[in-house]
């Protein structure tokens, strides 16, 4: 943690197969801890591979192609994702966690074919246990 935020880079690959392809991510976040609270809003960036890009967001291949289902080629991909994660410490042992993001799909996502959307929400709600 700097005085300017948590800096954070992130290479990841298929390790399937399926894809062969990458993503980065490169994040900004600031943790803010209060009492029992944590709380850390973040902004990251990610650029995708066009294999992976075309794998989880729609390429569609010639042979792939259908009446209402044309080819398409999604290409390197970008996106913006906010999030925030916060947890609050219940007592020595417990705490309560929730996640909120959001994945803002790039021109080049949402113009193919099958996507549907502009974008994807993640939440996530958890419950921990420290055993000290």
């Amino acid at each position: 943690v700097s005085s300017v935020g948590l800096w954070t880079a992130r290479f990841s690959s298929d390790v399937s197969g399926r894809s062969k392809g990458t993503e980065v991510l490169l994040n900004w976040s600031a943790p803010i801890v209060r009492e029992r609270w944590f709380v850390m809003p973040s902004v990251g960036v990610f650029w995708r591979s066009s294999r992976l890009a075309n794998y989880y967001f729609g390429g569609v291949s010639d042979a792939e192609a259908a009446p209402g289902r044309p080819a398409y080629d999604v290409g390197n991909a970008w996106s913006l994702s906010p999030s925030v994660v916060a947890s609050y410490r219940i007592d020595r042992h417990w705490l309560a966690g929730l996640v909120l993001g959001y994945d803002a799909f790039s021109n080049t996502m949402r113009d193919s074919p099958i996507v549907q959307k502009n974008g994807r929400y993640d939440a996530l709600i958890g419950l921990g246990y420290v055993w000290r």
